[in-house]
C-alpha cells in the first residue's frame, strides 16, 4: 500500500543529451527533483533550457539516459513499454500549447476519445466527457468543432480531456502561450479545479506572473533544475 506521503514526482541524477553525429548536447543535467502529490510546481526558463525535455521524460513520452524517476514511488526509469502507456492512459494526463484537438471530431468527442483506451462503456465515457466540458464552463459548446472555437475555448477543451481521464499527474507545457490574458486566466480556473480535486500539476511556462501562482517554483537553465526561492 502506497504512503500518503510518497511524492507525485522524484527524480534524482537525471542525465539526458541528444546526439548529432559525433557530439552529444547535454539536455538534462544530474536534475533532481521532488513534487509532493497534490501540488502544484511550475518550471520556467528560456527557450531551448531543457524544460519541455524534462516534462516528456516525466510523463513518459521521452525517456533518459541516466538516473532515477519515481512516479507515485514507482521507479519508471527502466520500464518496459506496457509500464510506459499503463502510465500514460491511467495515471497522467497532458496539456499542450498546441491544443493536439482533433478537427473533424466535436468537443465532446475530443474529450471522449481517450477514454475508450479504457474500455468504458460509451454511455460512460459520453457522461464524463460531458461533466468535464461542463467542469471547464463549456457545456454550451459541446457539439462545436474546434475550428469553431476560441484559442481559449479550445484549450479548455484540452484541459476537459485531461479532467475526463481524472490524472493522477498533469503536465503541461505552455498552457497559455499562445492566448490572451482573459483566455489565460480561464486556464488557470481549471488547473485550479483539478488541484482541488488532488490532481498534482506541473507547468512549464515563460510566463513568470502565471509560475508565480505556483506555490512550488523552478527554473531550468541550460540542463540545470534549480529552485526559485
Amino acid at each position: 500500500m502506497q504512503n500518503k506521503n510518497t511524492p507525485a514526482v522524484e527524480t534524482r541524477a537525471l542525465c539526458k543529451a541528444y546526439h548529432t553525429g559525433d557530439a552529444a548536447l547535454p539536455v538534462l543535467r544530474e536534475v533532481a527533483l521532488t513534487i509532493p502529490a497534490g501540488s502544484f510546481a511550475a518550471i520556467t526558463g528560456p527557450s531551448g533550457s531543457g524544460k519541455s525535455t524534462l516534462l516528456s521524460v516525466l510523463g513518459c513520452l521521452d525517456t533518459a539516459d541516466s538516473g532515477s524517476l519515481r512516479l507515485f514511488g514507482q521507479e519508471v526509469a527502466g520500464a518496459d513499454e506496457k509500464v510506459l502507456s499503463a502510465l500514460r492512459g491511467g495515471t497522467l494526463g497532458f496539456v499542450f500549447q498546441s491544443f493536439n484537438l482533433l478537427p473533424g471530431r466535436t468537443a465532446l468527442e475530443n474529450v471522449e476519445l481517450p477514454l475508450r483506451y479504457r474500455r468504458l462503456p460509451a454511455a460512460r465515457r459520453r457522461a464524463l466527457a460531458a461533466q468535464a466540458l461542463e467542469a471547464v464552463g463549456l457545456s454550451d459548446r459541446a457539439a462545436h468543432l474546434p475550428g469553431q472555437l476560441s484559442g481559449g475555448q479550445q484549450q479548455r477543451v484540452a484541459i476537459a480531456r485531461a479532467l475526463a481521464m481524472r490524472p493522477r499527474l498533469l503536465l503541461a507545457d505552455e498552457p497559455t502561450g499562445s492566448l490572451d490574458s482573459a483566455s489565460a486566466a480561464g486556464v488557470l480556473e481549471c488547473m485550479e479545479q483539478l488541484l482541488a480535486l488532488g490532481t498534482t500539476v506541473v507547468l512549464v511556462t515563460h510566463d513568470l506572473a502565471l509560475a508565480a501562482r505556483a506555490p512550488l517554483r523552478f527554473e531550468m537553465r541550460d540542463g540545470v533544475l534549480s529552485p526559485v526561492n
